[in-house]
């Protein structure tokens, strides 16, 4: 947890909390949905939805009456949407909900927690797997819940001993050759 025991001016706790990229400061340990929202300027609150990001960047939507303890280990994140609905889809197997009806590869890359070293692979009901394109934005408004996969891509390292030129060949396990 992003705890300090005093506040920046000396008169006792602070908990620091990240709302989208939003670093706030707060002196009491428990706040409601709607009190997050308000602090983080996102109104009218009731046009907005509030998910805390936790252990393994999972979400969890956090209702407008709902308290959060911020002295809990993992509160301090928490992503807002301004939008009515949520979205679920599977990612590596672990539900998952958001709030617009699009998602990037590079929010999907962030909530798995994986860097460029791995790929993010769309998983159709119907049809084969696809690699997802650098900043691919994904439908989740289908009738079916949709799921991704990271995979690990993997690197061979090509030398030429004729005259030492090197390059790297970037694949992945369901490459076909």
């Amino acid at each position: 947890m992003n705890k300090s025991n005093v506040s920046p001016d000396g008169s006792g706790a602070a908990y620091r909390i990240v709302v989208d990229e939003q670093v706030l400061t707060l002196r009491e340990p428990i706040w409601t949905g709607r009190q997050l929202l308000e602090h983080a300027d996102r109104r009218p609150t009731q046009e907005f939805l509030i998910y805390q990001m936790g252990e393994h960047n999972l979400l969890e939507e956090i209702s407008l009456d709902e308290s959060v303890d911020l002295r809990r280990a993992g509160m301090e994140r928490f992503i807002t949407f301004r939008s009515d609905r949520s979205f679920r889809f599977l990612l590596n197997a672990q539900r998952q909900d958001w709030g617009v009806p699009k998602i990037s590869e590079a929010n999907l890359r962030r909530l798995a927690n994986v860097g460029h070293e791995y790929s993010i692979w769309f998983v159709p009901a119907i049809g084969d797997p696809r690699e997802l394109r650098h900043d691919e934005l994904v439908d989740l408004t289908g009738n079916d819940v949709e799921q991704f996969q990271t995979e690990r891509r993997i690197t061979i390292k090509v030398v030429n001993e004729d005259n030492g030129a090197e390059f790297d060949l970037v694949t992945n396990r369901r490459a076909r050759i």
